[in-house]
Formats: C-alpha cells, structure tokens, sequence
C-alpha cells in the first residue's frame, strides 16, 4: 500500500513539473518546495525578486488546483 501511494506521488509531482516546464525556474522552485525552502531561501537561491517568485507560485498553485481537481472528480 505504501510503495502504491509512493508511486502515486511520484506520478503526480511529475506530472506538475510536466506543467510547469515553460516557466524558465519554475522546476527549480518546485523542487526548493519539495525540499522545504522557505520563500526567502529559494529567492536567494535562484535569484528571484518577489514579484517573480510570486507570479512562479501562484503558477504552480494553480497547476496544484488542477491535478486536485482532476482527482476528485476522477473519483
């Protein structure tokens, strides 16, 4: 069960870096997300100012939106 919800995950967090692709750092920003950067942290890691890290996050939080959405309803 818990090597099928590994799976799961990993397919899904795929399939968000699929989405987010034609975003220049967004893969980055999702992985310094995954591994529990704060804003500030990634900003200084990848040389972002706010407005940019922003724009990336809402991005991702949308595709976010979208997988969940597609969960649900495929229920």
């Amino acid at each position: 069960m818990i090597k099928e919800e590994e799976a799961e995950r990993a397919r899904l967090i795929a399939h968000l870096y699929r989405n987010i692709a034609d975003i220049p750092v967004g893969p980055d920003v999702l992985r310094c997300k995954l591994e529990g950067m704060t804003g500030r942290e990634t900003r200084e890691a990848l040389g972002l100012d706010g407005r940019s890290h922003a724009a990336i996050d809402k991005r991702i939080a949308r595709e976010v939106a979208k997988i969940c959405m597609a969960l649900t309803l495929g229920d």
